[in-house]
């Protein structure tokens, strides 16, 4: 289902007489959180972020929040879709702090007073009569900037896009985090292709090893010795790295391609998607097929299977939501993939500090599975400081 963009919103009265310094003065009042906000919200038809966090927290400017603690489901967060499940607990809080009432010695003058009560209710002005009689056309003062400056050709745009678009159902696997994830080659002989670059000379000469493509550009690229490319074949471009581990090299992704032209020494193929740099000297690898997990959501188990961190795909010294990390349980161990995993810390005596505790530090989503390994998207962090060996424990799994 369409939903309006979660960056704009509506501007009230107050705002913009604020901005043109006509409110100097006049009491400001902020925007209390609510104090029974449930844990999670169902969407419904016509939700949308901005409109979820002024509902619960006072405020739509809180609506990344509710964004970050929903990553897992939200993909874009300009679409969320009915039935979807987004967690209210730990968003909302001030973005910006409060101003300070100011108590006025006098009233304010007259008109003024009326402008503030009737932005402090927007929804009571779309429709109601004005002061002097008239009909105030679509709520113009009481907060909608549209009727008072019109929309823009982006807007309209954006509203006819949104109301031809079908409503999405939720996906608890999705082909692009499939595809870019990446996975550990368990010392596997994989045949490698070689991507030699763009087949358009640059325009201008350099010394360093360029991108040699973007989206929809053509990449020239050797196959595997001994084997054949065809018209028509899919192929993942990646990175290849050692792990440092007793798993293999890391493969990391950085494009889909297609082969478009078979030539006596090379093929010719289209990159279709793009995640990182693509450079001269990547690997390419037949494209395997993505199998859609249905719209069920995962069931908690009790008796998960229990794993550790082997390593991560991009090395960083903390940890961060969407970022992949490499379990050592896969397909032999009962792994799937939508499985859910928490990691928690190990309790650890340390002779200059108090001693830690168990206690939960992420939660991951496999969306990638190998015989004995797993590629698993963090979509929470609690605690960054996730380190190799750091324990993993099923506590969901998709339904069969």
């Amino acid at each position: 289902m369409a939903m309006r963009n979660a960056s704009t919103g509506p501007f009230s009265v107050r705002a913009l007489l604020l901005a043109a310094g006509l409110l100097a003065g006049v009491p400001v009042l902020a925007s209390a959180q609510n104090a029974s906000v449930p844990e999670s919200h169902t969407v419904r038809k016509g939700d949308t972020l901005w409109d979820l966090a002024k509902t619960y927290f006072g405020d739509p400017f809180t609506w990344p929040q509710i964004y970050k603690l929903n990553t897992a489901v939200v993909e874009d967060p300009h679409w969320i879709y009915p039935g979807e499940v987004l967690q209210l607990t730990g968003a909302g809080g001030p973005v910006i702090p409060a101003e300070t009432p100011v108590v006025l010695g006098e009233p304010a003058p007259a008109g003024l007073q009326v402008v503030q009560e009737e932005a402090a209710n927007p929804d009571a002005m779309a429709g109601a009569p004005s002061p002097g009689g008239g009909m105030r056309e679509g709520g113009a003062i009481a907060g909608n900037p549209t009727a008072l400056f019109g929309k823009s050709a982006s807007q309209r745009q954006a509203e006819a896009m949104s109301a031809s678009s079908p409503e999405k159902a939720y996906s608890p696997l999705r082909s692009g985090e499939f595809y870019s994830a990446g996975f550990l080659t368990e010392g596997q002989d994989l045949s490698y292709g070689k991507v030699l670059g763009d087949v358009a000379p640059p325009q201008i000469t350099t010394l360093e090893a360029p991108t040699t493509a973007i989206q929809f550009t053509r990449v020239g690229i050797v196959p595997p010795k001994g084997a054949a490319y065809q018209v028509g074949d899919s192929l993942l471009l990646a990175a290849r790295r050692p792990s440092g581990t007793s798993y293999g090299d890391i493969i990391a992704p950085t494009g889909v391609a297609r082969v478009v032209e078979v030539g006596p020494k090379q093929v010719t193929a289209m990159v279709l998607q793009q995640f990182q740099r693509i450079q001269n000297g990547q690997v390419a690898l037949p494209l395997e097929r993505f199998t859609p997990g249905g719209t069920a959501r995962a069931v908690p188990v009790s008796d998960g299977i229990m794993a550790k961190v082997v390593t991560a795909k991009a090395f960083s010294y903390l940890t961060e939501q969407q970022t992949i990390l490499f379990l050592d349980k896969g397909r032999a161990d009962g792994v799937a993939p939508g499985d859910v995993f928490e990691l928690w810390r190990t309790p650890e005596e340390r002779w200059d500090a108090a001693s830690t505790v168990a206690e939960p530090m992420a939660r991951l989503q496999v969306v990638r599975v190998g015989e004995h390994t797993s590629s698993a998207l963090v979509v929470r962090v609690i605690s960054a400081d996730i380190d190799p060996g750091t324990a993993a424990r099923q506590v969901a799994k998709l339904p069969n």
